[in-house]
């Protein structure tokens, strides 16, 4: 590693983040494009060892005031439109206050559309009361509440919701989860517009807890479940700039490795 220095060198930009895990024939390639530092658009594609690839989904980034205001989603290539899209508003502050998220029919129906409100505290907390296919037989609400420390990273949170278990019985479940970072450049660092609210909306891949630093663990823990529990750990390689340019996540028995590349 660069001995620990963050914060010398370049200020660099994501342009590729590539997935390989183990026991599986699929390598996952997240491809980033850039107006200045403004995203553009994040191509996801995939290949597999008897040749197979392809493109699963296109995300194209619409800014206002330096702000990403609206993600429109594609499956596949962008030939058949929209295929769902994401609305993001802001208080004065410039904390995501809202999104919702809507998938759009052929007929351009919304359906599984989705609500989040946040509220923000002095001590770092923020809570997201959400709901999940408004208006739905399967309309399901709850509250998710995160720790946020003084570098804007999520280092706790509470998922607190109603489900139905196998007799028909509704009941309440809550999922805990913890976060520690290093204090290294994360990838997505130096995009406009970006920060841990954002890019766990907008993230797939493992590192989608890496606004600001790195998260070097995370455990999560179900109430309904005393035997179910995540937990991963990461450890990463990093370049000259203070960036990680390789990740090694271990999830009990097995790893995955993530490759980061930069402009």
């Amino acid at each position: 590693n660069n001995g620990g220095n963050n914060n010398t060198g370049n200020a660099l930009l994501v342009s590729e983040i590539i997935a390989t895990t183990e026991l599986s024939d699929y390598v996952s390639t997240d491809r980033y494009f850039y107006d200045g530092n403004k995203l553009t658009s994040i191509v996801e594609e995939y290949s597999s060892l008897d040749g197979d690839s392809g493109v699963d989904y296109i995300y194209n980034f619409i800014y206002t005031n330096n702000k990403i205001s609206r993600i429109d989603e594609y499956y596949g290539d962008t030939s058949q439109g929209i295929e769902a899209r994401y609305t993001f508003e802001y208080d004065n502050q410039g904390r995501v206050s809202y999104y919702d998220y809507c998938y759009l029919t052929n007929s351009g129906t919304c359906e599984f559309y989705e609500t989040n409100n946040y509220t923000y505290s002095s001590n770092g907390t923020v809570t997201n009361s959400y709901v999940n296919e408004v208006g739905s037989d399967y309309e399901e609400s709850g509250t998710l509440t995160l720790q946020l420390d003084n570098n804007g990273n999520i280092i706790g949170g509470n998922d607190s919701y109603l489900e139905v278990d196998e007799n028909g019985n509704s009941i309440s479940v809550t999922v805990t989860g913890s976060f520690e970072y290093d204090n290294q450049n994360s990838p997505f660092k130096n995009i406009v517009g970006i920060d841990a609210i954002i890019l766990n909306v907008i993230s797939n891949n493992s590192l989608a807890f890496n606004a600001y630093n790195n998260c070097t663990s995370y455990n999560f823990d179900y109430s309904d479940d005393e035997d179910e529990s995540d937990q991963y750990t990461f450890a990463y390689d990093y370049n000259e700039d203070g960036y990680p340019r390789q990740a090694i996540i271990t999830d009990g028995i097995y790893s995955s490795t993530i490759d980061i590349n930069y402009y």
